[in-house]
């Protein structure tokens, strides 16, 4: 996937989703009610562990092998933007942040358009 494409595929996963994947006011990967965060969405069912919980993507990376995250074509800041704006961010706030990330990084906010009344 291009960043491009990793972008569109979050932006609509967070819009539709409308809140963060959170356990006991903690951001995870995945919870148990299905709830996934900007990089869990990313992450298919074969690569996901549980053991990646309470772990920065930046550290995933480092030390599991996640070939879900490793095929996709962005650095690791890109991820690491991602997941910050998902376990910091208001979902109320999440599309204007959705919006000033895709500016950033020079993508289309064109996705976006899909979640305005």
């Amino acid at each position: 996937m291009t960043q491009q494409e990793i972008f569109d595929k979050v932006a609509r996963h967070l819009l539709t989703q409308k809140k963060r994947a959170t356990v006991s006011g903690h951001c995870r990967y995945r919870t148990p009610d299905g709830c996934k965060c900007a990089i869990g969405c990313l992450i298919s069912d074969e690569d996901y562990d549980p053991e990646f919980e309470g772990e920065r993507v930046t550290h995933l990376l480092g030390r599991h092998a996640i070939p879900s995250l490793e095929n996709l074509d962005c650095d690791r800041i890109f991820l690491s933007r991602l997941q910050v704006l998902h376990d910091t961010g208001l979902p109320i706030n999440w599309p204007k942040a959705l919006h000033d990330f895709a500016i950033s990084f020079c993508l289309s906010p064109t996705i976006l358009s899909e979640f305005l009344p």
